[in-house]
């Protein structure tokens, strides 16, 4: 049985505060799988001078609809032009989240706080294809709009050096040596005592829209794995959910011919996070992880996963919520 979940330490709390949107600025992206070399591999991180925000919607998706639901979507969206070179049309989403030792981040969202943000580290990595620069980003959330308000490229090779100098990802070393794109949380920053927490790893079916800037992906094979290391191997009953996940990214609302489809077929959306999930489902399977969390913010393992979502869990994950 998982932990009991403790009583708040408000006094202890560590956030990263989000932006409004007038500190936001910037004008919406799609943002895709970078495709390799698209960032100068400089000595130094390269800057990415752009914000963006858009609503962000996701729905659980019966394995069996799945390819009905994409023939559907094909109809209006095309492929992510990125992935012009990948034969099955996706690519691997790698992303090392960051979080205090008494998983703050996490409880924040537990909590049900307006404003949200997460520090990840992640990639993008296409078969048959260089894998993309890292980007150290800053993702925040009001309700179901999301605002990256914080972003730089690191090629591999600063990542890898960093690595062998620090033996893990030490945040406030990577921003320093370039801490503008992050000016508005510095503070926050420097005061949190973030660590690398949970890797998470999956494939992504990428489709846009040709002329507006909406964007809908499919998730595969979710899986997680408590670590510090960004390189490291994820087995396949590492998943924490079995079913795909459908994400529909917009800016202004979504059109009738896609409201249509997830009437069709009943879609439900879900408020699946798959930081929550993945630190969910680790912390009773893991004992490993458990070790390192401080004594007094234990997560309350599946309350954010709805039952009918619950029971597709993978088999390892359906016993830690048991």
């Amino acid at each position: 049985m998982p932990n009991e979940l403790p009583a708040r330490r408000f006094n202890q709390r560590h956030e990263l505060s989000v932006s409004s949107d007038a500190e936001c600025g910037g004008s919406p992206t799609s943002a895709g799988a970078p495709a390799s070399g698209q960032d100068s591999p400089a000595d130094a991180p390269a800057r990415a001078s752009q914000h963006t925000k858009r609503t962000e919607l996701k729905f659980v998706v019966p394995a069996m609809a799945y390819p009905a639901i994409r023939n559907e979507v094909r109809q209006f969206l095309e492929r992510d032009p990125h992935l012009a070179r990948a034969g099955d049309g996706r690519y691997v989403v790698r992303s090392l989240y960051f979080d205090t030792p008494h998983l703050d981040t996490y409880h924040a969202r537990l909590d049900g706080h307006a404003y949200r943000t997460r520090l990840r580290l992640r990639r993008y990595e296409t078969a048959g294809m260089p894998a993309s620069d890292w980007f150290l980003e800053i993702k925040g959330k009001r309700n179901d709009v999301c605002i990256k308000t914080g972003r730089v490229v690191l090629p591999d090779a600063l990542l890898r050096d960093h690595l062998r100098q620090y033996r893990t990802v030490n945040v406030k070393r990577l921003i320093e040596q370039d801490p503008s794109p992050f000016s508005a949380h510095l503070p926050q920053l420097w005061s949190c005592p973030l660590q690398p927490t949970l890797l998470i790893v999956y494939e992504r079916e990428p489709f846009i829209h040709p002329l507006q800037p909406l964007r809908l992906t499919f998730d595969f094979n979710i899986r997680a794995v408590p670590t510090p290391d960004p390189y490291a191997l994820v087995s396949p009953t590492r998943r924490i959910l079995e079913m795909p996940v459908m994400e529909i990214k917009f800016v202004e609302r979504v059109p009738a011919w896609l409201h249509a489809v997830i009437q069709k077929f009943q879609l439900q959306r879900v408020g699946v996070s798959k930081y929550c999930s993945g630190i969910d489902a680790r912390w009773s399977a893991s004992p490993e992880f458990e070790a390192h969390i401080p004594p007094g913010r234990a997560p309350a393992a599946g309350w954010r996963l709805p039952s009918f979502v619950r029971a597709h869990l993978g088999p390892e994950n359906a016993a830690a919520d048991a």
